[in-house]
């Protein structure tokens, strides 16, 4: 049976390729990163400061785009000086972690249990 996969455009280009949630245009995880984004947008516009929202760091892309938005929210005044210099070191150790090699980017895992098989490897039908 064929399915709709994500339409989100990764930061090296490539698509995500997840399947996408029935109904909509994008994977789980990015249709709710939209969702976080649209309402931290409709909130600067409604004058509020809404803070930040940083995606998991699973690649260096993520981590680059957690530096945008750090940038964002602090020019923004949404966090203070303080608070973005802890992110920011933080940010710093997931970068240098993926540069050195000590965490790999994230990769499919293979499902735990075959789709045929149940609990305890049981065959299912």
């Amino acid at each position: 049976m064929p399915y709709q996969t994500c339409r989100h455009v990764k930061e090296d280009g490539h698509l995500c390729q997840s399947p996408a949630v029935r109904g909509e245009h994008f994977c789980h995880f990015h249709q709710s990163h939209r969702t976080a984004a649209i309402a931290i947008a409709q909130a600067r516009v409604r004058g509020e400061h809404p803070g930040l929202y940083l995606p998991p760091l699973k690649d260096p892309w993520a981590v680059q785009y957690a530096l945008s938005d750090l940038l964002n929210a602090l020019g923004a005044g949404e966090i203070d000086h303080k608070r973005a210099n802890i992110i920011l070191r933080v940010l710093r150790t997931a970068s240098d972690n993926f540069k050195n090699g000590n965490i790999q980017p994230a990769r499919p895992r293979p499902a735990l249990i075959a789709p045929d098989r149940g609990p305890g490897g049981k065959h299912v039908h």
